[in-house]
């Protein structure tokens, strides 16, 4: 990953995208602080490319499940929420200042009426980061505490397996934690695998699971793709929308974002 993206992004909302750690396979992680609906602030992983000096694509992955709710913090439907965000940081714009724009898949699995949020859908909407200045910080050091009702999920191993054969996705492994965080691979070919990570609703309040995943799958290594939506815990099926992200130039950034949906089957191996 590329380490112009290390740092701190602010959207129109105010709200604050902190990228902190630079990990292995152009993974990074941090958290994301929101200045909209119930504020606060959620861990974020995501992942990029390594390239220098080139407009950079990347994607994320959000859990809306406060980093420190406390006893007292009455539990929100949002709570079961998970985000993607598609996008590029743009180094090659008119006025040479980077610009990241990002497309923001909201898998929302529960209502909530302060958001007029009034069924499970994936929302979607662009967003548009400039730098926040280093006085700008995010709490750091977080830990998960998990949502209150709602099915409890322990730690397992699941297998998505796409529904088309023809898909250049054909089956996902994951492995998730009780905290709601998954790894695991997405076989892209017969002998291609790459990396993927992101957030699965640990405790879904009914039979949709929220699910938010990103991954690098291109074999020159220069875009990033998002994975969102829900499995439906009554038909072992997954349906996600993929949203691919290329750092085509300024000048092209409403080619930037591709989107197309595919479905899985789900199979929890022991």
């Amino acid at each position: 990953m590329s380490s112009n993206l290390i740092g701190r992004w602010r959207n129109d909302y105010g709200s604050l995208l902190d990228i902190q750690v630079k990990g292995p396979g152009g993974t990074f992680s941090g958290t994301y602080s929101s200045e909209t609906g119930e504020s606060g602030t959620y861990l974020m992983r995501g992942c990029s490319p390594d390239l220098l000096d080139v407009n950079q694509a990347f994607s994320l992955t959000v859990s809306w499940r406060p980093c420190r709710p406390t006893d007292d913090t009455p539990p929100q439907p949002s709570w079961h929420w998970v985000s993607t965000m598609a996008g590029v940081m743009f180094i090659d714009t008119p006025d040479r200042q980077p610009v990241v724009r990002l497309l923001h898949c909201l898998v929302a699995s529960t209502a909530q009426a302060s958001a007029q949020v009034t069924r499970p859908a994936v929302y979607t909407e662009t967003l548009t980061l400039l730098r926040a200045p280093n006085d700008a910080l995010s709490p750091r050091g977080h830990r998960i505490d998990f949502a209150r009702g709602g099915r409890s999920v322990k730690s397992c191993r699941l297998l998505l397996t796409n529904t088309d054969a023809a898909s250049c996705f054909r089956y996902l492994e994951l492995v998730t934690d009780a905290d709601g965080s998954c790894v695991g691979t997405v076989a892209s070919g017969p002998e291609a695998r790459s990396a993927v990570h992101g957030f699965l609703d640990s405790n879904p309040p009914a039979h949709l699971q929220s699910l938010a995943l990103t991954a690098l799958v291109d074999p020159d290594g220069s875009s990033s793709v998002c994975l969102a939506g829900f499995v439906d815990l009554t038909t072992s099926i997954a349906k996600l929308t993929l949203s691919h992200a290329n750092a085509v130039r300024y000048e092209n950034k409403w080619t930037a974002i591709s989107v197309h949906q595919e479905s899985f089957t789900v199979k929890r191996l022991a």
